[in-house]
């Protein structure tokens, strides 16, 4: 009875889990790489088996079993993390919980040890179960850290492409570095300036022509110069001119020069001709005009082209700086875009477990039979009771030797024709 008391039954209950240190593939670029070779698969597991000794799982499995669970392996998540264990109360627990690892696989084993089969089948799964919630615990908080992290830096990247596109718009502004299918603005003007000019040279050198053409051409001749208003004019001016002089011709060889029919018709002769050469004067002048027009036509556009020309020099020299600035925005928008997309798929990972993680086989309570403390200490204390039972009879025995044979050979004596007899020397053996 002293010896059942000072060795208490103890039973064992094992869980076993699998860990695939691959996990899942949910996305095309996943949070951590899943992809492990052989040893360092192993050494994923082995971790793992140190995470299933630690504070936080430990803490939660001894939180539960306080609040009188049993524990079944579901992925459920408690809201509040529990508050921490004391360093005693961590080491009496770890002393009562092995991990290990099958060899040459990703199986772990975790036996727990109480005084009751139900204890311990509790303590396992009470382990494993606050083991898989503190993963799902870690992988939700390491997403959301995450997501809070992309989306404060998703503003900082928001303010920065909107200062890059403030700082490109200005220096368009600045240097008039407006662009219309892929050419600038000034380019576009040089090149129709340009064009201009080459029209006014034409102009001038018409209007040249023309003007000399006017100078010292026939009134026959101008009249096939002017356009088709002034060639109705001088041709109505014409036809009533050689009509009138006709007419004068005619009556000159009747009537007399002083004739008033005469000097009538003679006026009007006089009358055309000036018509006809105010008309050509005016022509001659408008050619004038036009040639005047002609030449400020072409320095306008001269000018133009020349001051178009420096602008498209200062543009393209201010260009380069535009253009590192479109990078800029460019490089801001592509990785704006990007934190955009993981942000997004972060606050779905959060939602979903990729960990490869799967209970193979939940602890039961053993059943109940002796302890190996037990019959260790039964079997100690049966070999000290033989010992002690056969040192006594060893010591009686010789006790025993050492007593009474002695008290024999006193009585008994040396046997007759001894060879030890002693000699007796008496009355009778003595000499006469």
């Amino acid at each position: 009875m002293l010896i059942r008391t000072v060795s208490p039954q103890t039973y064992r209950a094992t869980a076993e889990i699998f860990v695939d240190p691959r996990g899942l593939q949910v996305f095309e670029n996943e949070l951590v790489n899943g992809q492990y070779d052989a040893n360092a698969g192993v050494n994923y597991v082995e971790s793992q088996m140190h995470v299933l000794l630690s504070g936080q799982v430990l803490t939660r499995a001894f939180r539960a079993l306080e609040a009188g669970g049993n524990p079944t392996p579901s992925g459920a998540d408690s809201a509040t993390p529990a508050p921490s264990l004391s360093a005693t109360e961590l080491d009496a627990l770890r002393r009562r919980i092995s991990v290990s690892r099958a060899e040459r696989s990703y199986i772990i084993s975790v036996v727990a040890r109480a005084d009751s089969p139900e204890g311990a089948a509790q303590l396992a799964n009470a382990v494993v179960q606050a083991y898989l919630d503190e993963d799902v615990t870690s992988q939700t908080n390491i997403a959301t850290r995450l997501t809070d992290n992309l989306q404060s830096r998703l503003e900082q990247l928001r303010l920065r492409l909107a200062a890059s596109e403030e700082r490109a718009e200005a220096h368009r502004r600045q240097y008039n570095l407006v662009s219309t299918d892929q050419q600038l603005l000034v380019d576009q003007q040089l090149t129709a300036a340009v064009r201009a000019r080459g029209e006014a040279e034409e102009r001038l050198s018409a209007a040249r022509v023309r003007r000399e053409q006017l100078i010292g051409a026939e009134p026959a001749t101008i009249m096939t110069l002017a356009d088709i208003n002034d060639q109705a004019r001088l041709s109505t001016l014409m036809d009533r001119l050689n009509a009138a002089r006709e007419e004068y011709a005619s009556l000159a060889t009747r009537l007399g020069a002083m004739h008033p029919t005469l000097q009538s018709v003679q006026g009007q002769v006089a009358e055309l001709e000036q018509r006809l050469r105010a008309e050509i004067s005016r022509m001659r002048d408008a050619g004038a005009i036009l040639l005047r027009q002609a030449e400020q036509e072409l320095a306008s556009a001269t000018a133009a082209v020349d001051r178009l020309i420096a602008q498209s020099a200062e543009a393209r020299e201010s260009s380069i700086e535009l253009r590192t600035l479109e990078e800029q925005i460019r490089s801001d928008r592509e990785l704006l875009a990007s934190f955009e997309t993981r942000s997004r798929e972060m606050s779905e990972f959060a939602r979903i477990d990729s960990t490869n993680i799967r209970v193979l086989s939940m602890a039961y309570a053993p059943e109940p039979g002796p302890s190996v403390l037990g019959v260790i200490l039964w079997g100690v204390a049966g070999a000290f009771v033989a010992a002690l039972f056969g040192f006594a009879l060893v010591v009686l025995r010789v006790m025993k030797d050492l007593i009474f044979p002695f008290g024999e050979r006193i009585e008994a004596g040396p046997r007759p024709g001894s060879l030890n007899a002693p000699r007796v020397i008496g009355p009778e053996s003595a000499s006469p």
